[in-house]
């Protein structure tokens, strides 16, 4: 109990004190995790929470450049798969890809609150944001030969979010980012247009 009530006195201390993400504080951690979904030549398993979906952490630095933009990096980690939702040829086995997943990014962030369309310190703030990453997959379902085409990929990414901010210097964020491969090679099919990845996260950020 006593330990309880010190964590929430730090909690309150650390919220009262705090300034927010500005000028003066440029900075923001967040960490956390989420689903991930696939879409590509084995099917699409995008908002379709019934289809199978594999865990992802996501950590990610920004950097405010002005009131309305700011730069970030960003790293995930987990997995992502898809079984084929297609017809099986006979005598043939069904294409499954499970693979491990890594990646690093940079992109551009456009913030909805920034004195024009919200207030800078409004509770809930919006945003949109576009870049690229690199992404490297390992196969983890091999046993009936290769059904990860494994290496380092490079992909458009994009998305957006909503941050609430529980008080000046803590928030909690949700993250909605696409993925865009550059290529149509990662399950070896080669067809239609080229493979993609959704992740849902949910983070924890502070700014310093």
């Amino acid at each position: 109990m006593k330990a309880s009530f010190c964590c929430l006195l730090v909690l309150i201390t650390f919220c009262t004190a705090a300034q927010g993400q500005t000028r003066s504080h440029k900075n923001n951690l967040s960490a956390g995790g989420g689903i991930q979904e696939y879409n590509g030549d084995l099917g699409n398993s995008f908002f379709n929470f019934k289809e199978e979906w594999y865990g992802v952490a996501r950590l990610a630095y920004s950097r405010y450049l002005n009131r309305s933009l700011d730069a970030q990096a960003f790293a995930t980690g987990g997995h992502i798969g898809r079984c084929f939702d297609g017809v099986v040829p006979p005598g043939e086995h069904i294409t499954m890809l499970r693979s491990a997943f890594f990646s690093l990014g940079l992109d551009l962030k456009y913030k909805f609150a920034d004195g024009r369309f919200l207030p800078e310190d409004a509770r809930f703030a919006p945003y949109v944001y576009a870049g690229a990453a690199l992404s490297k997959h390992r196969d983890l379902w091999n046993d009936q030969g290769p059904r990860v085409n494994e290496g380092i990929y490079t992909s458009i990414n994009g998305g957006l979010g909503l941050t609430y901010r529980v008080c000046s210097h803590f928030q909690l964020n949700y993250n909605l980012g696409l993925g865009y491969y550059t290529t149509d090679a990662l399950d070896f099919i080669t067809q239609g247009a080229n493979d993609m990845y959704l992740q849902h996260t949910v983070s924890v950020g502070v700014d310093f």
